[in-house]
């Protein structure tokens, strides 16, 4: 009896965990804090239950310059090959994918 009551248990959690993670098939894209681009807050939802330390960055795809956030504050400065960033802050965050990179 008992045996049959851990089946049933484990058949309806496996259900269960389906269940809750029935997502639409609309991709309105979100960008997690692992900078994972999900279909929609709904596949983002779903993974945050299997790991909640995620949390979400902003709506629409993940870019790599996520990691690092800047004020608008339009104040340009150029790189040494001629780039433009809006400000400062800008070219901080590019030069962490670029080390190399001097302001001009």
């Amino acid at each position: 009896m008992k045996f049959i009551v851990a089946v049933l248990f484990a058949i309806f959690s496996v259900a269960m965990a389906t269940e809750i993670c029935k997502c639409p098939d609309i991709y309105e894209p979100v960008c997690d804090s692992d900078l994972t681009t999900h279909a929609n807050l709904c596949d983002f939802e779903c993974e945050q239950r299997k790991d909640a330390s995620l949390e979400l960055l902003h709506a629409g795809e993940c870019v790599p310059e996520d990691n690092c956030i800047c004020i608008m504050l339009y104040d340009p400065v150029w790189d040494t090959n001629g780039t433009r960033y809006g400000n400062m802050c800008m070219f901080e965050c590019a030069k962490r994918l670029n080390p190399s990179l001097k302001i001009a």
